[in-house]
């Protein structure tokens, strides 16, 4: 419920003031405004966390509303202005190694070029987007084998035979104590 939800973003905005983590919550709101096609208003609440992530420092803030100041041009349909925003938010991506981001940046520009009719921009756009997938999926892949791995040596080292030798112990430990 958008409502409810521009409703938590003044109370964070209330309780956080102009601080590092408040740009989220412009962020959000503006999000808000432009599902609501309220590309003014959406601009407006982008502007005021881009401007507080700048002055706090906070890298990741400035990148992602950076990012979502191109949203809003994309959605005024200006094309240009987006893709400079794309732009400037795919360096600080890439400054701060951010794969998921860049994933979302890659898509975004693909399609924005695609809509300028720069199908060569689109496509090695769409090329990267597929890199970074691939990272991801493999980065994700390597991840769940290796937390796969202590699970299957414990069910190997706590077998069926180590829990009728811990039963016993636990017998053989109660009656030593006298219980």
């Amino acid at each position: 419920d958008d409502t409810k939800a521009l409703e938590y973003f003044n109370k964070s905005i209330q309780a956080l003031g102009n601080t590092g983590q408040s740009p989220f919550a412009y962020n959000g709101i503006a999000k808000l405004y432009l599902r609501k096609g309220n590309t003014d208003e959406a601009l407006k609440y982008n502007n005021l966390a881009l401007s507080i992530a700048e002055k706090t420092g906070g890298k990741i803030h400035i990148m992602q509303t950076l990012f979502e100041i191109a949203n809003v041009y994309l959605k005024k349909n200006h094309l240009s202005t987006a893709l400079d925003y794309y732009t400037r938010s795919e360096v600080m991506a890439k400054e701060l190694g951010s794969k998921t981001d860049l994933q979302k940046l890659y898509e975004k520009m693909s399609e924005t070029y695609q809509k300028i009719g720069d199908f060569n921009k689109a496509y090695t756009y769409q090329k990267e987007l597929g890199s970074i997938k691939d990272s991801l999926f493999n980065e994700n892949t390597e991840k769940k084998q290796h937390e796969q791995i202590p699970r299957s040596l414990l069910a190997h080292e706590y077998g069926a035979d180590d829990k009728l030798r811990i039963e016993n112990k636990k017998t053989q430990l109660d009656v030593d104590l006298g219980a």
